[in-house]
């Protein structure tokens, strides 16, 4: 129902959070002993295509046990619906390798939890849905209507959205990048 006055409507939830950092170690250790099991694919390194990830679910049990807790309050607040079956896949970026503008289809929920990170490594940037709006001369633009919107990657940190939204992993430009992400999807 709308009402008289000023509404922000078709808003787009995102949700930013940190892990216990006592996880977020175990978790990266884990990982980077294994990155070199990762087949480089376009501008970066991933097992996404692999028949055998390099991390096993039983070894991300406790990552999956923090996060669906979140997960749950990010669908109940954001008022989409969500499932208990989760892909994921370890990406790792060096210098110049990114991840062109997409969207991840058909999934409801879609996740990034940043393994490792340092200030070199290049930012998640998410896209307006709106194809018009920048045609839009704003007074003062604000995270509400950016065109683009961009999240400083940092180790432990936890990004939801929905799967439809169009984003992207802008190259890191320094040789002492450092950015390992897993991605996932909630289908």
């Amino acid at each position: 129902m709308i009402k008289r006055g000023l509404q922000n409507i078709f808003s787009v939830p995102i949700y930013t959070t940190f892990l216990d950092i006592k996880l977020a170690d175990e978790i990266e250790r884990l990982v980077i002993s294994r990155l070199n099991n990762l087949e480089q694919v376009l501008s970066q390194k991933t097992d996404f295509f692999l028949k055998e990830k390099i991390i096993s679910p039983e070894e991300l049990s406790s990552f999956f046990h923090y996060v669906d807790p979140i997960i749950s309050k990010y669908s109940n607040e954001s008022n989409i619906n969500r499932s208990n079956t989760i892909n994921y896949w370890i990406q790792d970026y060096s210098k110049n390798e990114s991840h062109s503008s997409h969207t991840h289809g058909g999934n409801r929920i879609s996740g990034v939890y940043y393994i490792r990170a340092n200030s070199s490594a290049g930012n998640l940037k998410f896209t307006n849905p709106n194809p018009l709006f920048n045609t839009t001369d704003l007074k003062e633009p604000n995270v509400k209507n950016e065109i683009n919107v961009e999240i400083p990657p940092q180790k432990g940190l936890l990004v939801l959205f929905p799967g439809w939204l169009l984003h992207e992993t802008l190259a890191s430009l320094k040789e002492d990048c450092i950015r390992t992400c897993l991605a996932f999807n909630v289908q």
